[in-house]
Protein backbone atom coordinates (compact mmCIF):
# COMPACT_ATOMS: atom_id res chain seq x y z
CA UNK A 1 0.00 0.00 0.00
CA UNK A 2 1.33 3.39 -0.72
CA UNK A 3 0.84 6.43 1.13
CA UNK A 4 -2.00 7.85 -0.48
CA UNK A 5 -4.28 5.04 0.07
CA UNK A 6 -3.19 4.75 3.75
CA UNK A 7 -4.81 8.29 3.48
CA UNK A 8 -7.48 7.58 2.14
CA UNK A 9 -8.34 4.55 4.69
CA UNK A 10 -7.44 6.48 7.48
CA UNK A 11 -9.71 9.15 6.55
CA UNK A 12 -12.83 6.83 5.76
CA UNK A 13 -12.44 5.25 9.36
CA UNK A 14 -11.72 8.78 10.86
CA UNK A 15 -15.43 9.44 8.91
CA UNK A 16 -16.68 6.46 9.83
CA UNK A 17 -15.54 7.12 13.75
CA UNK A 18 -17.17 10.68 13.55
CA UNK A 19 -20.65 9.18 12.00
CA UNK A 20 -20.18 6.16 14.97
CA UNK A 21 -20.05 8.68 18.19
CA UNK A 22 -22.83 10.99 16.61
CA UNK A 23 -25.09 8.19 16.01
CA UNK A 24 -23.92 7.01 20.07
CA UNK A 25 -24.81 10.51 21.26
CA UNK A 26 -28.33 10.80 19.76
CA UNK A 27 -29.25 7.17 21.23
CA UNK A 28 -27.93 8.20 24.81
CA UNK A 29 -30.23 12.07 24.43
CA UNK A 30 -33.03 9.52 23.83
CA UNK A 31 -32.10 7.24 26.79
CA UNK A 32 -31.66 10.76 28.61
CA UNK A 33 -34.91 11.58 30.69
CA UNK A 34 -35.50 7.68 31.51
CA UNK A 35 -31.71 7.71 32.91
CA UNK A 36 -32.22 10.38 34.88
CA UNK A 37 -35.81 9.11 36.35
CA UNK A 38 -33.85 6.09 37.24
CA UNK A 39 -30.87 8.08 38.93
CA UNK A 40 -33.86 9.82 40.97
CA UNK A 41 -35.19 6.94 42.10
CA UNK A 42 -31.86 4.94 42.61
CA UNK A 43 -30.70 8.72 45.15
CA UNK A 44 -34.30 8.29 46.77
CA UNK A 45 -33.65 4.70 47.61
CA UNK A 46 -30.40 5.52 49.23
CA UNK A 47 -31.91 8.10 51.53
CA UNK A 48 -34.43 6.53 52.66
CA UNK A 49 -31.98 3.70 53.37
CA UNK A 50 -30.12 6.21 55.45
CA UNK A 51 -33.05 7.83 57.01
CA UNK A 52 -35.64 5.19 57.84
CA UNK A 53 -37.29 6.94 60.44
CA UNK A 54 -38.82 9.29 58.33
CA UNK A 55 -40.74 6.70 56.51
CA UNK A 56 -41.91 5.26 59.41
CA UNK A 57 -42.97 7.77 61.24
CA UNK A 58 -45.26 8.99 58.50
CA UNK A 59 -46.71 5.68 58.62
CA UNK A 60 -47.11 5.30 62.23
CA UNK A 61 -48.86 8.99 62.06
CA UNK A 62 -51.70 7.60 59.09
CA UNK A 63 -51.97 4.69 61.49
CA UNK A 64 -52.75 6.92 64.44
CA UNK A 65 -55.03 9.21 62.41
CA UNK A 66 -56.48 6.91 59.94
CA UNK A 67 -56.20 3.40 61.39
CA UNK A 68 -58.86 2.40 58.32
CA UNK A 69 -56.68 3.43 56.14
CA UNK A 70 -54.00 0.86 56.95
CA UNK A 71 -56.45 -2.15 56.14
CA UNK A 72 -57.45 -0.77 52.68
CA UNK A 73 -53.94 0.13 51.72
CA UNK A 74 -52.87 -3.74 52.54
CA UNK A 75 -55.90 -4.92 50.73
CA UNK A 76 -54.81 -2.72 48.10
CA UNK A 77 -51.58 -3.72 47.41
CA UNK A 78 -52.17 -7.31 48.23
CA UNK A 79 -54.75 -7.23 45.73
CA UNK A 80 -52.17 -5.52 43.16
CA UNK A 81 -49.75 -8.57 43.93
CA UNK A 82 -52.07 -11.37 43.58
CA UNK A 83 -53.19 -9.71 40.06
CA UNK A 84 -49.31 -9.62 39.40
CA UNK A 85 -48.73 -13.36 40.17
CA UNK A 86 -51.76 -13.80 38.30
CA UNK A 87 -50.30 -12.26 34.97
CA UNK A 88 -46.69 -13.70 35.66
CA UNK A 89 -48.64 -17.72 34.83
Amino acid sequence: MDESALLQKQERLMAQSQFLRDSLSQQVQEWQPSLTMADKCLSAFLWLRQHPIIPALGLVFFIIKKPAWLFTMFRTVFSGWLSLQKLRR
